[in-house]
């Protein structure tokens, strides 16, 4: 009987096994907030963050960061409307008129 048990123990072990942290080699994209990608939230302001690696067929595995349990679920409800918020705000913002930086040396 222990052995039978043992045995389903190990067989059902991949199922019971899970983890936050990526399982491929190489790292997932930073997450470049410091708020929650659904709720807009301050990360912290309701405990612990939520990490979770958003992995897509042929495009690297990105970390995505929320304020609680709820908001994995809308984010994985919809996840295209929350990834196009997050490549936004990956890019960078252009200098606003007059903040250009001047080539050295160049004194107008």
């Amino acid at each position: 009987m222990k052995a039978l048990f043992t045995a389903l123990l190990i067989a059902a072990a991949p199922v019971f096994a899970e983890s936050d942290t990526p399982t491929s080699a190489t790292p997932p994209e930073p997450y470049p907030l410091q708020t929650c990608l659904v709720s807009g939230e301050h990360l912290g302001g309701m405990g612990t963050p939520v990490n979770y690696v958003y992995k897509r067929e042929g495009k690297p595995d990105q970390l995505i960061r929320l304020c609680c349990r709820h908001c994995l679920s809308v984010f994985l409800g919809n996840p295209e409307k929350y990834l196009a918020k997050l490549e936004a705000a990956k890019r960078p913002t252009a200098p606003a008129p007059g903040d250009e930086k001047q080539p050295e040396g160049h004194a107008h």
